[in-house]
């Protein structure tokens, strides 16, 4: 039950990243940006969700409560309420404002939830990686989907609808009493003389690129 809680928080996570690619068109007619400005959207969404899980996943090693996997839900949600940003002064820099938070949002959901798959010693890693990952790209296809037939008969309000689901899985990610997996807690409890770690900026200098 737990894991299948963490890939539905996958599968919003991902719904919520995949949203405006399908609507981009309509957003930039009705808030009447460039093509340029509507990219500026784009790229300032993809880079903090994806930024921000490096920043999350190395300052919360040794946190074990999924507080920002479900504060990361309900932010990542804030995406839907793009069309009351309709007909503000100003309007362009509330969007980039409104996609900054969405995408933080977003990206803290990412890292909490796979740690907590981490935690699951009943299933495999391989399986329960697999199905984690699964409910990721589920969620990326059908949120594009859902976001198109949504906008095509509601206009941007219909995107509305989708902001309750959130809810629901922070309802079940906290009646689960899911846990997140903690960082070289099994070498200290050993012994006081942990083993030597790896510092995290040369990894991250060679894994991101890859």
């Amino acid at each position: 039950m737990q894991l299948l809680i963490l890939a539905g928080a996958h599968f919003l996570a991902d719904m919520f990243g995949s949203i405006l690619p399908p609507i981009l068109p309509v957003i930039r007619q009705r808030f009447a940006l460039s093509l340029t400005m509507g990219a500026g959207i784009m790229f300032v969404f993809y880079f903090v969700h994806n930024g921000i899980q490096v920043i999350i996943g190395h300052t919360r090693a040794d946190k074990d409560k999924p507080i920002l996997l479900q504060t990361g839900l309900l932010l990542s949600a804030l995406i839907c309420s793009i069309a009351l940003f309709q007909n503000l002064q100003f309007a362009y820099p509330l969007l980039l404002l409104l996609v900054f938070v969405s995408g933080c949002g977003v990206g803290m959901a990412h890292t909490e939830g796979l740690r907590g798959v981490h935690t699951l010693e009943r299933i495999t890693p391989s399986l329960s990686t697999s199905i984690f990952m699964t409910g990721g790209f589920l969620g990326a296809a059908i949120g594009q989907l859902a976001a198109a037939l949504l906008v095509d008969s509601f206009g941007l309000k219909g995107l509305l609808y989708l902001i309750a689901l959130p809810i629901v899985v922070v309802l079940l990610v906290f009646a689960a009493r899911i846990r997140l997996a903690v960082d070289f807690e099994s070498e200290k409890s050993i012994s006081p003389q942990p083993k030597e770690q790896y510092k995290f900026w040369p990894i991250a200098v060679m894994a991101i690129p890859a």
